[in-house]
Formats: C-alpha cells, sequence, structure tokens
C-alpha cells in the first residue's frame, strides 16, 4: 500500500509538466484604486487534469499565482470556473507570475493600478448612457465631445455623447479647474469582465415539510443617480405574480425584484463594475402559509470578498426535534470539488464526513456569456445517526486552498416550523 501511494505522488509531477499555459488574463489589466481584481486562467492537460486552487502570494511589487500539482481533480472544466479574485490592490505596477510550487515561471502579466480621480459609473456604454460623477462639474466632456449634464443630489450625470468604440478620456471641469480619467469610460459591447457579482443563496421557490409554502422574496434597490442594467433582468410585479414586467434596467431610486426559481442553490446577479454601491439588497424566505404570523428569515447576500476556503458556523443546533440543513457554496462554480464537514459537539465529541460540490453544466442565453448559478452542495445534517445525540455544535467547512466557498445551516423547529439562520458573519478583508 505504501508502495502505491508513493507512485501516484511522484506520477503527478510528469502529468502536471505535459500541461500548458493556454490562458491568462489580468481583469482589467490596467485598474483603478478601489476595483476589483481577477485572474483568468487555463491550462490544457493531456489527461484531462492538472493545476488548481492556486496560492495568492503577494510580495512587494509581483503577486504570484502558485498552482498546486494534482491529479484527479477538476483544473478548470469551464471558462467560468478559472477566476482568482484578487481584491482591492494599491496603487502601482505589479508583476503578475503564474506558477507550480517549485517549478518555473509558466507566464506573466503586467497589471496597472492607477489612483482615481473621481467617481464615474458605469464605465462602459454607448450614446446615451447615464453616467454618473462624483464632483459637481460646470462642464463633461468624453474625449473632446461634450456631454449633457443634470444634477441629482451631491453628483453630476452626464449622458454619453456618440462616440467611436473604444477607451476616451473623461474630462470634468470646476470652479476649481479641469480634471481628466484617463481612458475612463469604454464605448462599445460589454465583456464578462466588465461585470461584477453578487450571489442570492436562495432563489428557491416550493412546497416544504408540514404543508409549508416556501418562497424567496429578493429586492434590489437602485439608490444612485443613474438606472443600473443587471444580468439577468429582474423585475418589478405590478400586483401579480404570474405577470411580471422584466426590466432592462433599474431606474434610478425603484425597486426590483429577483426572479423565484424551482431549484435550490441559489443564483447569481451581475451588474456593470462601479455601480455596486449604488444597489441595496432585502433577501428572505417565507413561508406563505404562516405569512400572517412570520415574516421570514434573512438570506444574507454574498460577494467575492465574503467567501474562504475554510468556514466556522459555531454554535449550531441540531440535535431532536430540530431539523438542520447545511448548504455549500462554490463561488467559481467549479464542480465535483471536495470539502470535509467536520462537525464538533459541545459535548466534546467530533464527528467528520465529506461532501461533494457540483456545478450545473449550462447553455449560454446571453452575450457575454455569464454563468447563472455557483457550484452547490446540499447536506441534511440531521440525517447523520451520528449526530442524532449531539445538541449543539460548531460546524466546519474545509475545502482545498484558495477555494471560494459559503456556507450556512438553516434549523427548523419541528414543532413551530420556525427556521434560524446561521452564516459565517466575519470582518472583510
Amino acid at each position: 500500500m505504501i508502495l502505491r501511494f508513493l507512485l501516484v505522488v511522484f506520477f503527478a509531477f510528469p502529468l502536471f509538466a505535459q500541461c500548458a499555459l493556454t490562458q491568462f488574463v489580468v481583469e482589467p489589466q490596467t485598474a483603478y484604486y478601489g476595483e476589483d481584481v481577477d485572474v483568468r486562467v487555463r491550462f490544457a492537460c493531456p489527461h484531462g487534469s492538472g493545476p488548481h486552487s492556486p496560492r495568492v502570494l503577494f510580495l512587494g511589487s509581483t503577486i504570484v499565482l502558485e498552482f498546486q500539482p494534482e491529479v484527479g481533480g477538476p483544473t478548470v472544466p469551464s471558462e467560468h470556473a478559472d477566476r482568482i479574485f484578487l481584491g482591492r490592490i494599491a496603487p502601482g505596477t505589479y508583476n503578475v507570475i503564474v506558477r507550480e510550487r517549485g517549478r518555473a515561471t509558466a507566464g506573466e502579466r503586467t497589471l496597472v493600478v492607477r489612483e482615481r480621480p473621481f467617481m464615474l459609473a458605469p464605465h462602459i456604454g454607448g450614446e446615451g448612457t447615464e453616467v454618473a460623477i462624483g464632483l459637481f462639474a460646470n462642464e463633461v466632456r468624453f474625449g473632446s465631445a461634450p456631454a449633457t449634464i443634470r444634477y441629482v443630489d451631491e453628483s453630476t450625470v452626464a449622458v454619453a455623447p456618440p462616440h467611436a468604440p473604444g477607451l476616451v478620456d473623461v474630462t470634468v471641469t470646476t470652479d476649481s479647474g479641469s480634471i481628466t480619467y484617463d481612458n475612463a469610460f469604454r464605448y462599445g459591447p460589454v465583456s464578462e469582465e466588465d461585470f461584477a457579482r453578487v450571489l442570492f443563496p436562495v432563489t428557491l421557490t416550493g412546497p416544504g415539510a408540514h404543508g409549508s409554502e416556501w418562497h424567496s422574496d429578493v429586492i434590489v434597490h437602485n439608490g444612485g443617480p443613474v438606472p443600473v442594467e443587471t444580468v439577468p433582468q429582474i423585475y418589478v410585479d405590478p400586483g401579480s405574480p404570474i405577470l411580471p414586467i422584466a426590466l432592462a434596467s433599474i431606474p434610478s431610486g425603484a425597486n426590483a425584484r429577483f426572479p423565484e426559481t424551482t431549484r435550490d442553490g441559489g443564483a447569481f446577479l451581475y451588474i456593470p463594475r462601479g455601480t455596486g454601491g449604488f444597489l441595496s439588497y432585502s433577501s428572505h424566505i417565507v413561508d406563505r402559509s404562516r405569512s400572517a404570523t412570520d415574516l421570514g428569515s434573512e438570506i444574507p447576500v454574498v460577494r467575492s470578498e465574503d467567501t474562504a476556503s475554510s468556514i466556522t458556523l459555531p454554535q449550531v443546533r441540531i440535535g431532536e426535534g430540530f431539523r438542520a440543513r447545511l448548504r455549500i457554496y462554490d463561488f467559481d462554480s467549479v464542480d465535483a470539488r471536495f470539502v470535509t464537514i467536520i462537525v464538533r459537539g459541545e459535548d466534546g465529541s467530533t464527528h467528520q464526513f465529506r461532501a461533494t460540490v457540483r456545478a450545473e453544466g449550462f447553455a449560454c442565453p446571453t452575450t457575454p456569456c455569464l454563468r447563472p448559478t455557483p457550484g452547490f452542495a446540499n447536506v441534511d445534517l440531521s440525517a447523520f445517526e451520528s449526530l442524532r445525540n449531539v445538541r449543539v455544535a460548531d460546524v466546519h467547512i474545509r475545502a482545498q486552498r484558495d477555494a471560494r466557498l459559503w456556507a450556512f445551516v438553516s434549523v427548523t423547529n419541528n414543532e413551530t416550523q420556525r427556521v434560524t439562520i446561521y452564516t459565517p458573519q466575519k470582518e472583510r478583508p
């Protein structure tokens, strides 16, 4: 048995050495301070497996994505499973390197992060796009073309004038002089890197146990001065859920509703980069069979910075008289990702299980092609015989290093059917 194990381990290295780096994109390659930066990496491997779960190292002006050599794990099964979140990086010029642990560099890219001269959102669009500018401006120009402007509260709203496709500078003239934001706005079609995403963990509608009737109630409010376009389109309800009206964009000051689905596992909402600060969310799961006495339970909205490869949910009630269900989400939608679940009871007992997070295949109905759902695992903790006598426990979820996971436990009281939600609340980096 020992000899067999050694053969597997050493054989992993020559297999990985045959893999070729076929995609390495920093998005955006020129960013402004405060923007989230992602990297997309793809390998082509003759044996269908290869490196994954990189360790991200910030070494001064060098950012290293150090991949682990493993055989049998998924590399990047789709274009949407290979994103590496670098977060918000201080201004400067960086060398981004991809390498395998202990081996030579496979690829290098340059990332430039600039100071942001003023707030501008969105950064993309075409003629007629309304753009919020965080200054009280007397004049706004896109390239050399003047924009029509109006004022909303403390912001200036500029309507993008006609212009050929491509990047243009935006120049703002105030009482104190002119300020130019280099390459601030791009005319032309949007692409995947133009969007940020948030995860709504529950968008489910359908019957439950003991006659319950569950519905998700996810509301998005646009508190900004300009309309915000989203993917998928969300809708207003004119009084009948049978006849929703789809919105191409959420008007300033308006509420819109995210569509319910008949599948568990949550869904992504994509918003133009830079407009996320305009939006507020209300996300609940409600049993409408008891709507007269219960307004439902709040489900947090999840962003990249809320995820982690190691999650702890402390003091979860899982004992007799309650139904405890753990839901695990993979922000990168990597199919067949293994996670370890460790339940430590207040009685000192430890119980360990393994789960597989699955990501659905999908056909792209939109351009750009944006994955609608995360990877997902649904684990009924109450079904484990070894947990029947555990009253309260800490629930730990562990995955490969740098996996971007989020999880929560819903606990239902069997007598009252009231639901309590346990989430991994922690300080964002």
